[in-house]
């Protein structure tokens, strides 16, 4: 059973999902298994990530792709009906990561047992970045009220949770619901936590250059 299992979805991603690919495989943390799934891309998406796949054989890779375009929130199911790892991290294919991001997580969860653990982003444009800090407080309703509150950001893709929290609380990804999905699912698993944690380090880089996005 790998450590962490990442999950992403694919589609108009062709100009970034190489960085992204190679963001993720380059990571430090070894035991791993990265899961994309492609919602019928209609570019040369799933094309160039192959290409990318084949040239890191020792990584656990699997490519999926669905029958028809259903969604980032059916594609999510999906994913997390395949995964493996006692821990699940998501990535936007666009999006990319700091080659220790999963490790510095996983670390913190095992050190501090905490069933949630975030960290900084940056906002990535196309002439300038800018750091997000979050400020995760450990305790479960004090974290809900600063994302209600639009205190922190209620992405999936800058947190690793373990997967026992997403089996025992039955929580999923909306059916239909495909912009802003995130928020439906992060703050009632953020509800359900015995703990969350945070390190103040901005390790995820969240694109906002992305036209087909």
């Amino acid at each position: 059973m790998p450590k962490v299992s990442v999950i992403i979805p694919v589609y108009g991603a062709e100009s970034f999902i190489e960085r992204c690919a190679r963001s993720l495989f380059e990571q430090t943390l070894e035991d791993m298994e990265f899961i994309f799934v492609d919602d019928c891309s209609p570019d040369r998406s799933v094309e160039i990530l192959n290409k990318v796949v084949s040239e890191y054989p020792n990584r656990n890779v699997s490519v999926w792709k669905q029958s028809i375009n259903c969604g980032v929130s059916a594609v999510r199911e999906l994913a997390l009906s395949k995964a493996t790892g006692e821990y699940l991290g998501f990535c936007d294919s666009d999006d990319w990561v700091e080659k220790n991001m999963y490790e510095k997580l996983l670390v913190k969860a095992l050190e501090t047992s905490a069933d949630i653990v975030g960290c900084d982003f940056f906002d990535d444009y196309v002439a300038h970045s800018t750091i997000r800090k979050q400020l995760f407080p450990q305790q479960s309703e004090k974290c809900v009220k600063k994302m209600l509150r639009g205190e922190l950001h209620c992405g999936t893709w800058n947190k690793l949770v373990i997967k026992s929290l997403y089996e025992r609380t039955k929580i999923d990804f909306p059916e239909g619901i495909n912009m802003w999905e995130d928020v439906s699912t992060i703050i009632p698993l953020c509800f359900h936590a015995t703990k969350i944690d945070y390190i103040p380090e901005a390790l995820y880089h969240y694109i906002h250059h992305n036209v087909s996005s």
